[in-house]
């Protein structure tokens, strides 16, 4: 079983409910962002394969508008964290079936809290280290991971609990694979490149990445665009 209680694995048995769900906005109406899908066993509720979440740290899940909201604690970091979703159907949203989830994760939510802590959960708690050594000095980290080729765009979402040093690393990683894997095809040629900038800004403030390899990663992410441009030219050229 994965230390890192926000990527435990999806179960192969013992899961109790899944639901397709759509993003929604604060007012509980879909916000056009795309859907997502939640599987719930008696320990953990997953949103999709990225991101898992202790039923333990759940704190809230009420109705919100056609929506309903689930609100958790990180206690890693020790802030709290939500989201909102819908269920929809064809011209509408399907309320009937929004409280049934929203009751049968309430029930479930407060059971976690009667049991026992899976181990991962415990370690976050009480002694937390990084995933990846022992180190107790950590930072709990989101990454993008972008590929997009021809007309195929993914975005994965990726926490992480690392120390500096595997922090670092894998801010490295992140940069360059989203730099060249993420700019093939359309939208990446253009959005990347931002994508690229926004996500290093911040790392490199807090020490994580040096300015230069960020100027080296924005540089790698505009070739595909640069080429692109170039060739566009050429072309026009050829015709006049």
């Amino acid at each position: 079983m994965a230390t890192n209680p926000f990527r435990q694995p999806l179960p192969k048995s013992g899961v109790i409910t899944k639901a397709r769900l759509w993003l929604a906005k604060e007012n509980g109406k879909d916000a056009s962002q795309g859907e997502t899908r939640l599987t719930v066993s008696q320990e953990y509720l997953w949103f999709g394969r990225d991101l898992s979440v202790p039923l333990a740290w759940v704190t809230q899940v009420d109705p919100v508008g056609p929506g309903f909201r689930i609100v958790w604690e990180d206690r890693v970091s020790g802030r709290p964290e939500g989201a909102v979703f819908c269920i929809r159907t064809m011209f509408g949203y399907n309320k009937k079936k929004r409280d049934q989830l929203v009751s049968q994760l309430q029930n479930l939510a407060q059971a976690a809290t009667e049991q026992p802590k899976p181990v991962a959960v415990v370690q976050a708690e009480t002694l937390t280290t990084c995933e990846k050594c022992n180190d107790m000095q950590t930072y709990v980290i989101d990454f993008d991971w972008i590929i997009n080729v021809l007309v195929y765009w993914v975005r994965k979402p990726d926490r992480r609990i690392l120390c500096l040093n595997h922090a670092a690393h894998r801010f490295r990683a992140n940069l360059f694979f989203n730099a060249v894997l993420g700019t093939l095809g359309i939208p990446g040629i253009i959005v990347t490149p931002f994508l690229v900038f926004t996500a290093g800004r911040q790392p490199t403030k807090a020490g994580f990445v040096s300015p230069a390899l960020l100027v080296l990663a924005l540089l790698v992410s505009v070739i595909p665009a640069l080429l692109l441009t170039t060739m566009i030219v050429l072309l026009i050229l050829e015709t006049v």
